[in-house]
């Protein structure tokens, strides 16, 4: 942000001048005489902070709810009164350890090939990804006539590498969706927040059905086996365990019903909805990690990574089962 002040600094100035700090002593005894709710008893172990802290702000109603605070180290309880110590301590480990949930830069883990209307980057981008050797991608890279890697931002001393060419492909994917476009998505922030449009639409769901153009009828279990199973059934296995795996996927494709099917594309492209146009999804085995029973989803480039390490059927399937309902997070709850 440079020496440009935040939002957050200039409204906090904002709330300064408007309430003298000898008011703040006040403000607080008329929000704790709404504080009328049962007492929370909370024993804290530091290194599980968020385990614990989580699905109690998640509570109804819980802001109504003094807390008496304990900390426990080892097992066993430090012997401290809680005389507003340990709660301060509390909340300030909860507010660092939330931080971290805003590291990184914007918008970088929904990103996705899907978006890209640049046929040169897409082509270029598929290319790396179905590189099988660093002669082939190093021949690959050395074709960029449009000199990508010169304006993404790549450092000119890192090599790409079979290892870490997804890193290169998330530098891409940053520069040409949001980079390049900064100044404009910025300015469609500020003109949607006019008149609080933003904060309405928040409170008012029902709208979004008008404002926006969904497709999920689309997301059918028919739709994912016509994308998926071509792709699986194109996999070269070189083992017992790829055979094995192979057979279990096709298998757990083939019963497939549409609720788990909308679930599986969210788990694999970080999408909601289905794209207006066609688009393709790519499935290999997890060769990195070979003993991993859970599938893991490359959203950025919509792959499907089949795991190796399940010796049974039932095994599998119980690890797709795992794996979409996490998978799912952040998405409609009715889905």
């Amino acid at each position: 942000m440079g020496a440009e002040e935040s939002y957050l600094q200039e409204k906090s100035k904002a709330v300064t001048k408007t309430v003298p700090q000898n008011e703040f002593g006040k403000i607080i005894e008329e929000l704790q005489k709404l504080q009328t709710y049962k007492k929370k008893e909370l024993v804290i172990d530091r290194a599980q902070m968020r385990k614990i802290a989580l699905p109690l702000i998640k509570t109804p109603k819980i802001e109504f709810s003094r807390f008496n605070v304990k900390f426990a180290s080892g097992g066993r309880d430090e012997r401290v009164v809680d005389l507003g110590g340990p709660t301060r301590e509390f909340f300030t480990l909860l507010l660092d350890d939330f931080k971290n949930y805003f590291r990184g830069r914007e918008y970088e883990h929904e990103l996705s090939t899907l978006f890209i209307v640049n046929s040169y980057l897409k082509d270029y981008i598929d290319k790396i990804n179905a590189a099988d050797s660093q002669e082939e991608l190093n021949r690959t890279i050395g074709e960029d006539t449009e000199r990508f890697m010169d304006n993404c931002g790549w450092s000119c001393t890192d090599m790409v590498t079979l290892d870490n060419r997804l890193y290169y492909v998330q530098t891409l994917l940053q520069w040409d969706l949001v980079d390049k476009r900064s100044a404009s998505l910025n300015e469609i922030k500020l003109g949607l927040n006019c008149l609080q449009f933003l904060d309405k639409v928040k409170q008012l769901p029902e709208f979004e059905h008008l404002l926006l153009v969904r497709s999920k009828r689309v997301t059918t279990a028919q739709f994912i086996k016509e994308k998926l199973t071509p792709q699986v059934h194109l996999l070269t296995t070189g083992n017992a365990d790829e055979e094995k795996a192979k057979k279990f996927t096709l298998k757990c494709l083939d019963d497939l019903e549409d609720k788990e099917a909308s679930r599986l594309f969210q788990f694999i492209t970080g999408l909601d909805d289905v794209p207006t146009y066609d688009f393709s999804m790519e499935v290999d085995f997890n060769k990195t990690h070979k003993k991993s029973k859970l599938p893991e989803a490359v959203t950025c480039i919509q792959k499907l990574l089949i795991p190796l390490g399940n010796k049974t059927i039932l095994e599998f399937y119980s690890s797709f089962g795992i794996a979409l309902n996490f998978g799912r997070i952040g998405f409609d709850e009715n889905i």
